[in-house]
């Protein structure tokens, strides 16, 4: 997976970021109905999620979910997240958002994440779209981008590049900037 802007929104929120570390996932199919539970044990950061999803077709997916996030951080902090998702997928084209309500570092927040992507053979294009506003007073935690992203993938290696594009009052790049990034990379699966 060669993806990195989508899903931002999550970031702060450890027990709901699929790129923590120290995260354990427990996964459970049964027919139409998938039940994932995770626990966050870093030392800094600990707590956990659970999700539950129900495919409708064939090609559309909905789920809900709950996270909690508790901080040692600068100071004690937790963050809980309210989530509620669809996708659709029709051959090598997947659409999916994903719409958010909590709070994070004591700021209450509402997110959107929005992502789609076309295969063809080794190659994936994606575009994503997050949203992220919190109260806090000078609005650090804001996110709000557009990210075009490829990807190139030759058995176990990624070759991937991005561009993100920061609104109004993005300030997800580093330092809590407003700014648009750029990303080249690889990747290699061992």
């Amino acid at each position: 997976m060669a993806e990195i802007f989508s899903g931002y929104t999550n970031t702060g929120i450890v027990a709901s970021d699929d790129r923590a570390e120290d995260t354990i996932l427990y996964s459970l199919t049964k027919g139409d109905f998938k039940f994932n539970a995770s626990a966050n044990l870093k030392g800094s950061a600990s707590g956990g999620g659970v999700m539950l999803a129900y495919q409708l077709r064939q090609d559309i997916e909905v789920s809900a979910g709950y996270a909690k996030t508790e901080t040692m951080w600068y100071n004690k902090s937790s963050s809980d997240v309210y989530m509620l998702g669809a996708r659709y997928t029709k051959d090598s084209f997947l659409l999916s958002g994903l719409v958010q309500q909590g709070t994070i570092y004591d700021a209450d927040f509402d997110a959107v994440d929005a992502f789609a992507s076309y295969d063809f053979g080794q190659n994936k294009v994606s575009v994503s779209y997050n949203y992220l506003s919190a109260d806090d007073k000078r609005h650090l935690l804001d996110v709000n981008f557009i990210a075009f992203e490829y990807g190139r993938y030759i058995g176990d290696l990624a070759l991937y590049t991005g561009y993100k594009v920061a609104l109004s009052k993005d300030t997800s790049a580093s330092g809590g900037t407003n700014a648009d990034e750029f990303m080249l990379g690889a990747r290699y699966s061992f």
